[in-house]
């Protein structure tokens, strides 16, 4: 119909925007069948009628088996394997997601955890557990946070205090995350997206700003807020408030502004407050030149240490094999039964 050169048994042309119309009077509906004589199916696109559940509504069935494959209803909502889909799209069975990535090393579904959104593949994810705030918008990625005296309400009506980039003097709460794409992330639903939720880690490992302030960043650093707000930096004070132990490092040379670190929550200890605390071990049994500094229960102490040291002292003298030090500041040098002062020295020296 419309032209002289049909390729199949049935072809329509028409320069209309409607080409063809197939009109059903039946209460239950109307539709058009395609069965295939060797394949064993017949498939049909329906419109359900008055007399149906969903007037209106328009599916894709499989007559020879008796079911929709897949239906959209009157409202919109499209279904798969069922006729009542109640949200814009409901599946009844399982699915599986091949999504657009950028890497090879993908590991987490993502979504920005603000209001409607994209699912897409995360590469390189760190892993950690967070829980979402609200934020005074000014927060980010890697920031340190702190709370604020602003209370929100949340959607469930419980009130959680409103986070900022932390500052020195701050009541630091822990690291901004984007890893909660994983969804082991809690509360992102029951915070306004005008309260600008953020993630807040809670254990794992994340990335985190830092700064040279305290100095080049070495694997297994503290790390505390800096002067710069949200910022962090190599912790070197006793009492400094920490936020992870870094996993890598950070100098002059590195790439970016964050490290990551290992979560934790810890006022930082100086090498003096270990001594004071007993928790120094220094191994006198070995000839090695580096004293091991170990984290060790108070059984073992540094004061046990030096009690056995005392030991080897007779009428106040130490015999060891060897001393190996940058300056000796004495009184008098002896060497064998020949004792010598500082002014005996000088004068032996210039003659």
């Amino acid at each position: 119909i419309g032209t002289t050169t049909p390729q199949l048994k049935s072809v329509i042309v028409s320069s209309a925007y409607g080409v063809q119309e197939l009109y059903g009077t039946h209460s239950t509906g109307a539709g058009s069948y395609i069965t295939s004589a060797t394949g064993g199916h017949r498939w049909g696109l329906l419109v359900q009628g008055s007399g149906a559940a969903d007037p209106g509504g328009f599916g894709i069935a499989d007559s020879t088996l008796g079911s929709y494959r897949m239906f959209i209803s009157s409202g919109g909502n499209v279904g798969i394997g069922t006729t009542t889909p109640g949200t814009k799209l409901t599946v009844a069975g399982n699915i599986e997601l091949t999504l657009a990535t950028t890497g090879t090393t993908n590991n987490a579904v993502c979504w920005d955890n603000s209001g409607s959104s994209l699912l897409y593949d995360c590469d390189s994810t760190p892993a950690d557990y967070a829980e979402s705030y609200p934020t005074d918008g000014t927060a980010t990625y890697g920031d340190i946070l702190m709370t604020t005296d602003d209370m929100v309400t949340q959607t469930d009506g419980v009130l959680v205090p409103r986070l900022a980039k932390a500052t020195a003097s701050g009541n630091i709460i822990g690291i901004a995350s984007n890893n909660y794409h994983d969804f082991t992330s809690a509360g992102k639903e029951s915070i306004d997206s005008r309260d600008h939720p953020i993630p807040v880690a809670l254990n794992g490992r994340v990335p985190v700003k830092v700064n040279l302030e305290g100095g080049p960043v070495m694997i297994g650093d503290d790390i505390t807020i800096s002067s710069v707000n949200g910022v962090g930096k190599k912790a070197t004070k006793t009492g400094e408030v920490i936020v992870g132990v870094a996993l890598g490092t950070y100098n002059e040379q590195t790439i970016g502004d964050t490290v990551l670190v290992f979560v934790t929550n810890k006022k930082h200890l100086t090498l003096a407050d270990n001594i004071r605390a007993g928790m120094m071990n220094v191994d006198l049994a070995t000839t090695t030149d580096i004293f091991e500094l170990l984290q060790t229960d108070t059984t073992d102490t540094i004061w046990n240490r030096l009690t056995s040291l005392a030991k080897g002292f007779i009428n106040g003298v130490l015999s060891v094999t060897g001393i190996k030090t940058e300056q000796i500041d004495t009184d008098k040098l002896c060497v064998g039964n020949t004792c010598v002062t500082e002014t005996e020295l000088i004068e032996l020296l210039n003659r």
